[in-house]
């Protein structure tokens, strides 16, 4: 891991996001979303999530990506698997360039900044 200091967007999200998590992440998520039978998807898991994860693993995802997660309300609802959860919060959350918890901001002229970690080869 390298620690950076990354400027904030106007929402307090990371402006740059860790595309090596975001690459480790999405294929854990590719490979369980390949594995839904499509005639058993209630959920609707590979026309909502499968499209986001392709495109963030062939960089034309634009980041940090600005959109909602697919199921807010069955996430909200407790209907989704642990499983589901497990892969696709971190995903996500690197693709929005969020934070685990609240960054200690640090001001510089007009723009705000927080240090955070970025994965590297030698992690995984």
């Amino acid at each position: 891991m390298i620690r950076k200091l990354v400027e904030l967007d106007e929402n307090l999200a990371f402006k740059e996001v860790d595309k090596k998590k975001i690459k480790r992440t999405g294929k854990k998520l590719l490979s369980w979303l390949l594995a839904i039978d499509p005639a058993n998807d209630p959920y609707e898991f590979r026309r909502f999530d499968l499209p986001i994860v392709l495109a963030a693993l062939d960089d034309s995802l634009q980041f940090p990506h600005k959109g909602q997660q697919p199921h807010n309300w069955e996430i909200r609802e407790g209907l989704l698997s642990d499983e589901y959860l497990d892969l696709a919060s971190p995903f996500y959350n690197a693709i929005r360039g969020a934070h685990y918890c609240p960054p200690e901001i640090i001001q510089r002229g007009d723009k705000k900044y927080a240090w955070t970690f970025f994965e590297t080869d030698e992690d995984f």
